[in-house]
């Protein structure tokens, strides 16, 4: 199974927040090319690969909030 980053830590509610702020702007920045990575892993069954996209696209989201409170 793959495991994201979170599971060796927690995020306050905060942060959740505005990590979920942030991959919602990102998906009305980028809304076709969103769809079109899903649909590319719904066609080709790929669970473990869009489970990792995922991941990556909130880990990213997740650096860039925590580099803003940071600042």
């Amino acid at each position: 199974m793959i495991k994201n980053r979170n599971y060796k830590r927690l995020l306050s509610n905060q942060q959740i927040e505005d990590i979920t702020v942030q991959v919602g702007e990102d998906l009305k920045k980028f809304p076709l090319e969103s769809a079109e990575h899903l649909m590319n892993f719904y066609l080709n069954g790929d669970a473990e690969g869009l489970f990792q996209t995922i991941s990556d696209w909130i880990e990213y989201a997740e650096d860039a909030v925590l580099a803003n409170q940071n600042s």
